[in-house]
């Protein structure tokens, strides 16, 4: 009996943890603004990343590349689920459906 009063305090605190990181992963892409042209048209880097990783969201690709760390743009790809990150201002750009990207505010 004493194992189960354990192993669900143990599933509450899991749980409970959960939103709060996911919090935190969502204040991390706040830091970031859409890469727009002139019309609105969402535009999407196409120069070689820094570094490439894989994402399940736009938000968890923002806290991929945290401003602090020299990040300063980054871009997601929907369909591929690739996490593009840049330390430097990309230069070339198209529109590409599913892909967004970012640069950042600070």
């Amino acid at each position: 009996m004493v194992y189960t009063v354990m192993h669900w305090t143990f599933l509450s605190i899991v749980l409970l943890c959960a939103p709060i990181l996911q919090l935190a992963d969502t204040m991390a892409a706040f830091e970031f603004s859409a890469y727009l042209d002139v019309s609105g048209a969402r535009l999407c880097a196409e120069d070689r990343p820094t570094e490439e990783v894989t994402a399940v969201s736009e938000i968890n690709c923002g806290a991929s590349c945290i401003p602090g760390v020299s990040c300063f743009f980054f871009t997601f790809h929907k369909t591929t689920r690739i996490c593009r990150l840049y330390n430097f201002q990309p230069e070339i750009f198209d529109i590409v459906e599913g892909c967004l990207s970012f640069v950042s505010k600070v």
